[in-house]
C-alpha cells in the first residue's frame, strides 16, 4: 500500500513536472515485474497438505471442536487465510483464521461448529488465501477435504441420564424413583425377615433351614416391552430456541428408552407422519446405540400424521402385549381420530400419550392485555386451551395414560408416568 501511495503521489507530481515521468516510468515498470514475478511465484509453489480431524458422531444442538491441520513442504512460511466449507445447517465460531505456517513445518488451527438439523452432513473443501511475500499478489485455492458426519438425537443427555443412574441420583432430575421390598411381581431374592415386613413374604422352608426368619423379596417385573410410536407429521416441525418439537420428543423418547432398558424391558419404535420407520423391540445393553442409529435420520414432514394407519400396522407387526407411548402434539381436531386410535390399541396394549404442549400458549396467555387485540388474542389462546383439555380429558376416559408437558419439562414427566406404570403392575 505504501508502494502504491508513492506511485500515485509522484504520478501526480508528473502532471505539473514532467521531469518526474521517468521515474513513475521506472517505478511503475518495477512494480509491474515485482507483480509477476510474485504472481508466479506463488503460481508455482506446491499447495499445503491439509487435513481434518473431529468427531464423526455429532449431537444436534451441542458445540463440537474441528482442528484443521496444514503441513508446509516447502522452505518458504506459508502466510495467508483459511475457511473451511460447512452445510448451511451447520453454524460456525472461528472462520475464518488467519494462517501462518513456518518453512518445513506444520500448523494447526480449530473452529467451533454446530449442527443444528440430524442426519448425514458433509464437510466440504477447505478455501486457503495464499498471501506472496511483499503483500502485492494472493493466490486463492480450493482443496478437496470430503469428510461426512452423522448428527445423531443429543445423547449427551442419556449420557448424563446414565450416570446419574448409575450412582442413583435420578431425582436430581425431578425422576421419582422408590424401592420397594417384596412388592413386586417377580421374585428377586431371600433376605433377612425385617419389622414391617408382609407375614406372607415370609419363606418358611428357608427359614426352617436357617433357623430365622427369612423373606422373599420382590421386584417389579423385567423383560416388558415398550413401542414408542412417534408422530413425524407437520406439527412438530415447530420450533422452540435451536431444536425442533419433533427432535424435543426424540430426546425424550431417548431418554425414557434408556430408563426403560436399564429396567429389564425391551424398547421399539414405530414412525407415521411421512415416515415409515419400524424398529422392533430389543433388550439389553446394545439396544440403545441400535436405536440411536435407527432415528438420527427420522425428520418430522409437512404431512400430517395417520395415527389410524400407523396403529394398524403396529397391531400387525407386535402381537405381544406392551406400553405404546404415543408421542404428538395433541389438537382438538385431532380427537375423533385419537380416539377411535386409542380404540384398537387398548384391545391388546396400554397406551400412555405424551402430548408436547408448545410454550407459546403459556406465554400468550400471561402477556399483558393492553389493547383490544391483546384481548382477543388472550380469549383465542385460551379458547384453544379448553378444546385441547378436552381433547386430553377423552382420551383419559378412554383409558389411556397421559402426560401433558411443555418441551422442557418433557423428559422427566415421561419417566416419571413410565415408572408409576411399573410399580402399579399396569403392564
Amino acid at each position: 500500500m505504501l508502494g502504491l501511495g508513492v506511485l500515485l503521489a509522484l504520478g501526480l507530481a508528473g502532471v505539473q513536472t514532467p521531469a518526474v515521468l521517468p521515474l513513475w516510468w521506472g517505478l511503475l515498470a518495477l512494480l509491474a515485474m515485482a507483480l509477476a514475478v510474485e504472481g508466479v511465484w506463488l503460481a508455482r509453489r506446491p499447495a499445503p497438505a491439509i487435513s481434518r480431524e473431529c468427531a464423526l458422531v455429532w449431537p444436534i444442538g451441542r458445540w463440537q471442536t474441528v482442528r484443521l491441520r496444514l503441513d508446509n513442504p516447502t522452505s518458504w512460511a506459508v502466510v495467508g487465510a483459511v475457511f473451511d466449507h460447512v452445510p448451511g445447517d451447520v453454524e460456525t465460531l472461528g472462520l475464518p483464521q488467519d494462517l501462518r505456517v513456518p518453512p518445513n513445518g506444520w500448523a494447526t488451527l480449530q473452529y467451533r461448529a454446530r449442527a443444528l438439523e440430524r442426519g448425514r452432513r458433509a464437510l466440504g473443501p477447505v478455501s486457503l488465501r495464499l498471501i506472496g511475500p511483499l503483500g502485492l499478489f494472493e493466490r486463492m485455492l480450493i482443496l478437496p477435504l470430503p469428510e461426512r458426519v452423522k448428527v445423531y438425537p443429543d445423547f449427551r443427555e442419556v449420557g448424563s441420564v446414565a450416570l446419574l443412574a448409575r450412582d442413583d441420583r435420578l431425582g436430581l432430575l425431578g425422576v421419582h424413583t422408590q424401592r420397594r421390598r417384596g412388592s413386586g411381581t417377580e421374585f428377586y431374592q431371600l433376605r433377612e425377615h425385617q419389622r414391617g415386613d408382609s407375614p406372607r413374604l415370609i419363606d418358611w422352608k428357608a427359614s426352617a433351614r436357617r433357623a430365622q426368619l427369612i423373606a422373599k423379596e420382590h421386584r417389579d417385573e423385567q423383560d416388558q416391552q415398550l413401542l414408542l410410536l412417534m408422530d413425524c407429521g407437520h406439527r412438530m416441525r415447530a420450533r422452540d430456541g435451536l431444536l425442533s418439537h419433533f427432535d424435543r420428543a426424540l430426546n425424550a423418547a431417548l431418554l425414557l428408552a434408556y430408563v426403560a432398558l436399564r429396567q429389564g424391558d425391551s424398547v421399539g419404535l414405530i414412525a407415521t407422519g411421512g415416515q415409515d420407520r419400524w424398529i422392533a423391540p430389543k433388550k439389553g445393553p446394545a439396544a440403545l446405540g441400535a436405536l440411536l442409529r435407527g432415528v438420527y435420520d427420522l425428520h418430522s414432514t409437512a404431512s400430517p400424521p395417520d395415527l389410524l394407519q400407523a396403529t394398524r400396522r403396529l397391531l400387525t407387526l407386535q402381537r405381544r402385549r406392551a406400553l405404546v407411548v404415543v408421542m404428538t402434539n395433541l389438537r382438538a381436531e385431532d380427537e375423533g381420530e385419537l380416539l377411535l386410535a386409542l380404540r384398537l390399541l387398548r384391545q391388546r396394549h396400554l397406551v400412555l400419550v405424551a402430548s408436547l404442549r408448545e410454550p407459546i400458549l403459556r406465554e400468550l396467555a400471561e402477556a399483558p392485555v393492553t389493547s383490544l387485540l391483546d384481548a382477543q388474542r388472550v380469549a383465542a389462546v385460551a379458547l384453544m386451551s379448553q378444546e385441547r383439555r378436552r381433547a386430553l380429558e377423552r382420551a383419559r376416559k378412554s383409558g389411556a395414560v397421559l402426560v401433558d408437558e411443555e418441551p422442557e419439562r418433557l423428559p422427566t414427566s415421561l419417566i416419571n408416568r413410565y415408572l408409576e406404570v411399573k410399580r402399579a403392575q399396569r403392564l
